[in-house]
């Protein structure tokens, strides 16, 4: 069925309402979805239908944009008497022509006018909002900043954990047992962890994203006692059956794996038996006539019975407390991090949902709950086979309000699309909301269907309907998993605008054989790292891949289709990067993204450089990344200005020799003209213009619209993060600055939708490409490690806490005899096969003219291939390359470039008055000059006073004005004569100390710390200011730079205390930092 046959007229709805609305791909959910949303604001006989009142809730930013797009765009057509508009929404608001005109003008001026109620939002945004509106209820500030990226602060929190571990400390003796503990649980052949840091970092952020994320708790009730009275026995049955061989005489088999082992047994390496196939008993039988070896033969088996009770009793208790000792510093980590968080007002957005949830579980329900229910009656929510648990738990109070009060709840919504179970997405929610099995009573619910596909061609759909649902029908290993998603049951029906079209498309199966073996499927961790290497196939056979794909695309660009009509797919992301390789190989204009974080745009990242530089000068690495950037370079060649790259290459390489530096300075010294003309102006604006405007001259200055109109959408992008940054109440570049370097997920303020004009072939993952559609769609597939997951979650049902877990460590020889732990790895199990088959829908449904199957045969069957070749597609003749292909639709092969001029920027910015700008400018030189002249002084030894004077008669000698520097000296000789400070400046045993000392963090950015003080177990950091800190609000920044230096010396000495001092000059006053 069809959208407008799905929904009710607005004469017919009766309330409350509960629609349910399954869409398999390609049917128009998202059209459905906003085709409601529009009815309820136009309808004058639906009640509570003001914009307040309606929510419409989706999963990614994209996706809610182009949701208020269709809606807005819905109201345009029907103002304009769009025919085919008005032949959908006229069956749904039964209105006349004009009237319904007349609506959705006042509609659309309503909806503009107050854009700010349009409420169409993704579902962390919704809750963050909900969140920030209950904090004063719930006891938090409500001015607390949201952060996307939790791994700077479990950064922070673990090396405060590590300043606590010393040899002589409880806390290093506590870090030894844990590893100690690990290496109980490891097999023989394993290394010893004398620094197992790095093992429990990694383990608990796996056990973080898995636990907190979901409001989870680990459980540590499982007694310990357990494991070692289990080896015990183990130990004993074995030596037991060794003395009944040896003193019957009796002999062990050949084949058998436990003689072998004995060593390892004593030795305590049990951990080796879990992989070992000991089933069978390991002596051989005796004949009948040796009673003696016979009376042997039967106690051997009973101690092998009590040896096989030993061994299930080990794995029972082995698998429970496998991550024991990684748990027992989860909560003290967990508390660190607790701090950090408080210590900054942030709140990782993971938070939110976790603390909603708890404070729901306890009764709690905060005053916005109450408030919300009372003005949104009609919720629309999308791809809900998305909705985690905890998501839906903090929804369902206000959605059973809603219904309470005469409204609706419309779920759209496709199982067989559940793809983010990683994100503890879960669609059972979905599917137990259809089955009745969960609901809102005494509301029932209306399950709908779409049917009708309108993106793919008719061939197309055929195909996928021999693997979905068909061949799940067929192949037996398959039933279970596909009948949890709906998979095996479902009707697919070609539109009837695609069975108009000449060609019914076209479907093309290639898949390369192998020449050596690839590595056998494994759930240790070190052999599936060691078969991903592998995976891909042999040398051979990604060639015969990348000459395939190179051939392909070449071919579908002669036959009229344009690059940007074809998509490439891939499950991983290392393989997107493989195949972009391949295209650039031969030039191909390419993308490998949906959405591009700008940050990774070359121009930009010259820009955030310079903006760098004019923040703090002597950041030589961020002048020079400039300065041999391509902006400056066809800047100068359009100025007339000619300086070869390999110039400044070679005019940095002398600085760098030299020692020249502030580079800055040498820089303005060989080339005034070019300092002068581009950057002096921006030294006078860098203390006064606000941020926007300081940019926005950049880009006048250097002309980047006309360098690079290609950019022009990352370059606004830029201009639009920065007003949204400023929208936010802060404007100070350096504070910009660090936020620029903030990780971010997906869906941040630096990312663009890719233009579907760019003329460049598409490069994405399979779960990257979802919800789109592409008319040339190749499907690249290498054979898939089925990932098993570090560990896994059984609930303990007898715990007060309302989500308290074990954390099992399972394998298939762990679950071996252990019906419980069995089927907690199958339920695991399904589901990855589940998402697997759900993954494998997605990319084939993707296509809308021509699909194209490329993939790497092993010698043993691989998933996904094996299934391809197990339902006989790759052999049947219909599939084989070639065949007759369609032509493309002319519209897209004659479609034209647009002429667009670039963007300019043509305001002039009004500098500050003359009188400001000399006062700035002199205070940041003063600033200089006071900075270069304690950079002279290492100690308060004899002679200190000469140093000070020849380090201000250099600077004379390189143009500082005599003035300034007469002054900055004067102000250093009070400075290092204040006792308070001198003790700085004092020699000490063992003392050295590091002027302008470089530090670069993990992402390679540069520091320099004014002075570093290394005493025998203590590192004094000490950064110098000049101004007025307090009145200019300067302290916090400060701060946050002190506290860069902290976390990166830290890495550098482990062992030692570090303390950071700010010390400001003019004010004589100085802070301790930690």
């Amino acid at each position: 069925m069809a959208a407008n046959e799905i929904l009710q007229a607005d004469t017919e709805i009766s309330f409350p309402q509960f629609i349910l609305l399954k869409a398999s791909a390609g049917t128009g959910k998202t059209h459905a979805l906003t085709l409601r949303f529009t009815q309820f604001l136009l309808s004058p006989r639906i009640k509570n239908n003001d914009l307040k009142q309606i929510l419409a809730i989706t999963f990614t930013r994209n996706a809610a944009k182009e949701m208020k797009s269709r809606i807005i765009q819905w109201l345009k057509d029907c103002y304009f008497g769009q025919e085919k508009t008005l032949a959908e929404l006229q069956p749904l608001v039964r209105l006349d022509k004009e009237t319904l005109a007349s609506r959705a003008e006042k509609t659309l001026e309503n909806l503009l006018s107050r854009y700010s109620d349009f409420q169409v939002m993704t579902i962390d945004s919704f809750l963050a909002e909900v969140f920030r509106a209950a904090a004063i209820d719930l006891g938090l500030s409500p001015d607390f900043e949201i952060s996307l990226n939790p791994l700077p602060l479990i950064d922070y929190a673990f090396y405060r954990f590590l300043r606590k571990v010393t040899p002589d400390s409880a806390e290093g003796e506590r870090l030894m047992a844990i590893a100690r503990s690990l290496q109980e649980m490891s097999q023989s052949e394993a290394a010893f962890k004398w620094d197992p840091t790095e093992d429990i970092k990694k383990k608990f952020l796996e056990l973080y994203s898995r636990l907190e994320a979901m409001n989870r708790r680990p459980c540590l009730n499982f007694p310990s006692e357990e494991l070692d009275l289990a080896r015990q026995k183990l130990q004993q049955a074995a030596e037991k059956i060794e003395r009944i061989v040896q003193e019957s005489g009796l002999a062990f088999r050949k084949d058998s794996s436990f003689p072998g082992l004995l060593e390892k047994i004593k030795s305590g390496f049990l951990a080796d038996l879990l992989d070992k196939s000991l089933k069978a008993m390991p002596i051989n039988k005796p004949g009948k006539g040796n009673l003696a070896q016979n009376r042997g033969y039967e106690l051997a088996q009973q101690a092998w019975q009590e040896f096989q009770e030993a061994l299930n009793s080990f794995k029972l208790a082995y698998s429970r407390l496998y991550f024991r000792p990684y748990l027992e510093t989860y909560d003290d980590l967990i508390l660190l991090l607790d701090e950090a968080k408080r210590e900054r007002n942030i709140i990782l957005l993971d938070d939110i949902s976790c603390r909603l949830a708890s404070y729901l579980h306890q009764g709690i329900v905060p005053d916005v709950y109450f408030r919300l229910g009372d003005r949104i009656y009609h919720y629309l929510i999308d791809e809900f086979q998305d909705t985690s648990p905890l998501q839906w738990f903090n929804l369902k109070p206000l959605i059973e309000n809603s219904l309470a009060q005469g409204g609706s709840l419309f779920l759209v919504g496709d199982t067989k699309q559940a793809i983010y179970g990683f994100r503890e997405a879960d669609y059972e929610i979905m599917m137990n909301l259809e089955k009745k099995i969960e609901g809102f009573l005494p509301v029932q619910v209306q399950v709908r269907e779409l049917t009708v596909n309108r993106r793919s061609r008719k061939k197309i759909l055929d195909f996928v309907e021999k693997i979905f649902p068909a061949g799940m029908r067929k192949l037996e290993e398959y039933q279970g998993p596909a009948s949890q998603s709906g998979l095996d049951d479902f009707n697919m029906e070609v539109s009837e605008e695609k069975l108009k079209e000449a060609h019914p498309g076209h479907v093309e199966i290639e898949f390369f054989s192998p020449d050596n073996e690839t590595l056998e499927e494994s759930e240790d961790s070190e052999a599936r790292d060691s078969a991903r290497e592998n995976e891909t196939g042999s040398t051979d056979q990604l060639t015969q891949v990348k000459n395939k794909v190179q051939s392909l695309v070449a071919e579908l660009k002669s036959r009229g289709y344009n690059y940007s009509d074809i998509a490439i797919l891939a499950y991983k992301n290392e393989s997107v990067t493989k195949i972009a390789a391949w295209l650039n190989e031969k030039k191909i204009p390419f993308i490998p993204f949906s959405a591009l974080d700008i940050r990774k745009r070359k121009i930009v990242q010259e820009i955030l450089a310079l903006l760098r530089f004019l923040d703090f000068p002597p950041d030589d690495l961020s002048l020079a990344t400039f300065l041999l950037g391509d902006l400056l370079e066809k800047e100068l060649s359009l100025a007339g200005l000619p300086l070869e790259r390999g110039q400044l290459q070679d005019f940095l390489l002398v600085c760098s020799q030299k020692k020249d530096y502030p580079l800055y300075t040498a820089f303005r010294e060989h080339y005034g003209e070019i300092w002068r003309r581009y950057f002096e102006t921006l030294f006078k604006t860098v203390g006064y213009s606000p941020l926007y405007d300081l940019t926005t001259q950049v880009y006048r200055l250097f002309h980047v619209f006309d360098h690079f109109p290609e950019e022009e959408a990352s370059l606004v992008r830029l201009l639009e993060v920065i007003k949204e940054f400023e929208g936010r109440g802060r404007n100070n570049l350096r504070e910009f600055l660090l936020f620029s370097r903030e990780e971010a997920g997906e869906e941040n303020l630096w990312t663009i939708d890719v233009a579907a004009e760019i003329e460049a072939v598409r490069i994405m993952t399979i779960h990257k490409a979802k919800g789109l559609g592409f008319p040339v769609v190749i499907l690249v597939l290498f054979p898939e490690i089925n990932p098993y997951p570090t560990f896994y979650l059984e609930e303990n049902k007898n715990s007060d806490f309302p989500a308290e877990f074990y954390i099992l460590k399972l394998n298939k020889g762990i679950i071996k005899n252990q019906p419980e732990l069995e089927s907690i790895y199958s339920r695991y199990d399904i589901k990855e096969k589940v998402n697997r088959l759900n993954t494998l829908y997605v990319a084939l449904t993707r296509a809308r003219d021509e699909l194209y199957i490329i993939g790497v045969q092993g010698k043993r069957s691989y998933y996904p291939l094996s299934l391809f070749e197990k339902l006989e597609l790759v052999t049947d003749s219909e599939y084989q390359p070639g065949r007759l292909k369609p032509e493309p639709i002319k519209e897209r092969r004659e479609r034209q470039e647009k002429n667009i001029s670039p963007l300019r920027l043509v305001t002039p910015i009004a500098l500050p008055s003359e009188q400001k700008t000399i006062f700035r400018r002199a205070e940041m030189k003063r600033g200089e000059i006071i900075h270069a002249l304690l950079a002279s002084i290492d100690y308060l030894e004899a002679g200190w006073e000469e140093k000070l004077e020849a380090a201000s008669t250099r600077l004379k000698s390189q143009g500082e004005e005599a003035e300034l520097v007469d002054r900055g000296k004067e102000a250093v000789l009070a400075f290092l004569k204040n006792p308070r400070f001198s003790e700085y400046f004092r020699p000490a045993e063992g003392r050295q100390v590091i002027l302008e000392m470089p530090l670069v963090n993990k992402k390679g950015e540069l520091f320099r710390a004014d002075r570093v003080i290394i005493d025998q177990n203590l590192i004094t950091v000490i950064d110098f200011k000049t101004g007025e800190a307090e009145k200019d609000d300067f302290r916090p920044l400060y701060r946050q730079q002190i506290k860069n230096y902290l976390e990166i010396l830290r890495e550098i000495y482990p062992r030692k205390e570090i303390r950071g001092v700010i010390i400001y000059l003019d004010e004589k006053s100085g802070e301790r930092v930690v």
